[in-house]
């Protein structure tokens, strides 16, 4: 049996965010390789990490059930699941923009209507960063107006504003003439 009288750090780390919305995705991932150098597997790590997303929200539980919701909906397409979890964090957060906003795309691929969560998403607006705002825009525009120029407009503008990191939604390509 060892004894460590040192108060001597078992890990550390240091990384720099290119910007403020950088910073939670940063912190995300040095958590995950910091769990990795402490001696946790990978897979134990890969299927227990959520990804911490980068949204405007006060509160940090508001944050961690979107996070579970988004991670559910793109690994396994349960939206039913992701509903849940994402209505979760509109309880922490009642004025939560982008989870109301990832509802109505929800509600959308269960074939229920989408319009009432992205109207409310496309209210709060203000509060959120410009990336979300193309994204609520976006939302309000495909199910509230149903205007799909306006929507593509909106994502075109946003993945100009991100350099094109913004993932495409899956009915981008109907607001595009052919």
């Amino acid at each position: 049996m060892r004894r460590t009288v040192k108060a001597d750090a078992l890990v550390e780390m240091k990384k720099t965010a290119e910007s403020r919305e950088r910073v939670l995705p940063v912190l995300s991932g040095m958590a995950a390789n910091m769990r990795q150098k402490l001696g946790e597997s990978l897979a134990s790590v890969q299927k227990y990490d959520v990804p911490v997303e980068n949204v405007t929200t006060g509160s940090r539980e508001a944050l961690q059930a979107y996070s579970q919701g988004v991670r559910t909906r793109s690994t396994t397409g349960d939206c039913k699941t992701a509903i849940q979890q994402i209505e979760r964090a509109i309880g922490f957060d009642p004025n939560f923009a982008m989870a109301y906003a990832q509802l109505s795309s929800c509600h959308s691929n269960l074939g229920e209507p989408a319009a009432e969560n992205a109207s409310k998403a496309y209210e709060l607006r203000q509060r959120v960063s410009q990336r979300e705002r193309f994204r609520i825009e976006y939302s309000y525009a495909y199910f509230t107006t149903e205007n799909l120029e306006a929507a593509a407009l909106s994502w075109k503008r946003g993945c100009k504003l991100t350099r094109g990191t913004m993932p495409l939604p899956t009915t981008l390509p109907m607001c595009i003439p052919t």
